[in-house]
């Protein structure tokens, strides 16, 4: 939200579009346009949506930035999620070996199956009902950005007689971060299954 002003510039920017371009498309002056960029106003609803359409993006491209800043930002987290685990499951490994070594001779045969299984029945029990809720929350998320998008497209009229817009925008704003967040959670679970195998294959 405190960079729409940047996002907004960083847009219109890309498209090769200057301030006095945007502000004829929009009908508005081009010092408009610049207050947006420069962080003096804040479009309202109704004029984000306008800027969004004029700028061929989505609205919430506009209040988080284009999609490469987040989808970045979600890879590295989960690039070192992958490097924790590892790491984790490393020096687990080296205790593990140890005690392999002991017993070697006695249990040779059933410590990588009796590992591999306590690996499964782990993903099983902890890690798959965790996956679940956080997908459930990443759609509840997905689901409350477009209702409030559509509330507030077909109450336009009276959302700015009532003077509610940044209600709206607030609101789209939280259900945005939400929903970024359970994205980068249900990313970081999904490959944990993937790597804790691996790490005990190998």
């Amino acid at each position: 939200m405190r960079d729409i002003g940047k996002n907004i510039r960083e847009i219109r920017q890309r498209k090769n579009l200057t301030q006095d371009q945007l502000a004829q498309r929009l009908f508005v002056t081009r010092q408009t346009i610049s207050n947006y960029e420069t962080g003096r106003s804040r479009p309202d609803i109704e004029t984000l949506l306008a800027l969004a359409r004029e700028l061929g993006c989505a609205p919430d491209h506009l209040l988080y930035g284009p999609p490469g800043r987040e989808e970045r930002r979600a890879a590295w987290l989960q690039v070192m999620a992958g490097v924790v685990a590892l790491a984790a499951l490393a020096a687990a490994g080296m205790v593990l070996r140890r005690q392999v070594l002991a017993w070697q001779a006695l249990h040779y045969q059933l410590w990588p199956t009796a590992l591999l299984v306590a690996v499964l029945l782990i993903i099983k029990n902890i890690l798959k009902p965790i996956m679940k809720k956080a997908g459930e929350e990443n759609q509840d998320y997905y689901s409350g950005l477009y209702k409030w998008i559509d509330q507030s497209v077909m109450g336009i009229k009276e959302i700015k007689i009532a003077n509610r817009e940044n209600y709206f925008i607030n609101e789209y704003a939280k259900c945005g971060a939400g929903y970024v967040g359970a994205v980068q959670k249900y990313n970081i679970y999904n490959s944990t299954p993937r790597l804790l195998i691996e790490t005990v294959c190998i």
